[in-house]
């Protein structure tokens, strides 16, 4: 007897307890709502001007005002 493989209409994956659940209703959304995304918050020129200023050490004024110049921006999970 060959074993033989059944094509599936969306493809074989199965959430890793499909079986403890298979027969009971799915509780979730019908319907996914686009969210617009929000923009990064951008340091004023006094806060950027506080944070210099409470630095000790040369290093690190030299790092946070290189990070103020070149702009570099944090990717959060809901942007993409």
């Amino acid at each position: 007897m060959a074993l033989m493989w059944k094509a599936g209409g969306r493809g074989g994956w199965k959430p890793f307890l499909h079986h403890v659940s298979k027969g009971k209703p799915h509780r979730g959304r019908a319907v996914a709502l686009k969210v617009p995304a929000k923009l990064p918050r951008i340091l004023t020129a006094a806060e950027t001007q506080a944070i210099l200023d409470a630095c000790t050490r040369l290093r690190d004024r030299f790092f946070f005002a290189l990070l103020h110049e070149s702009g570099p921006r944090a990717k959060s999970r809901g942007l993409r």
